[in-house]
C-alpha cells in the first residue's frame, strides 16, 4: 500500500494537488452561479384603502460573476497585513483564501393583463 502512495506522490506532490484544487474551485464556481444565478420574485399587492392598487409587480435577479479579490492576504498580530501565497500559507498554517463577489442585475415589471412591461 505504502508503494502505492509513495508512487503516487512522486508523480504529483501534495502541494500540486491543494493547487489543482484551488484552480478547480475558481473554474467550477463561476459555472455554479452560471446555472443557478437567476430567480425571480413575485410582489402581490397589499390592500390598503388609502392607496391606489398597484400592478402585480415581478422582479428578476441574475447574479453575474464571480469577481475575485486578489491577491489573498493575511492580518498580523500587530495589523499589518500581508500578501500571502499558496506555499507560505502551507507553512504557516493559514488558509489561502479570497474574497469573492458577484454583480447583481435586476429588472422590474409590471404584470397587467398578461403582458410584460418594463417599468
Amino acid at each position: 500500500m505504502w508503494r502505492v502512495i509513495d508512487l503516487h506522490f512522486s508523480e504529483r506532490s501534495i502541494v500540486q494537488h491543494q493547487l489543482d484544487s484551488y484552480n478547480k474551485f475558481t473554474r467550477d464556481i463561476a459555472e455554479v452561479i452560471a446555472r443557478n444565478g437567476s430567480f425571480e420574485v413575485r410582489v402581490t399587492p397589499q390592500f390598503d384603502p388609502n392607496m391606489d392598487v398597484a400592478p402585480e409587480c415581478v422582479w428578476e435577479f441574475k447574479f453575474t460573476g464571480p469577481v475575485f479579490k486578489s491577491p489573498p492576504s493575511h492580518t498580523n498580530v500587530d495589523k499589518s497585513t500581508e500578501r500571502v501565497t499558496p506555499l507560505l500559507c502551507r507553512q504557516r498554517d493559514l488558509t489561502y483564501d479570497c474574497h469573492i463577489t458577484s454583480d447583481l442585475e435586476y429588472r422590474c415589471y409590471s404584470v397587467e393583463e398578461n403582458r410584460r412591461l418594463v417599468r
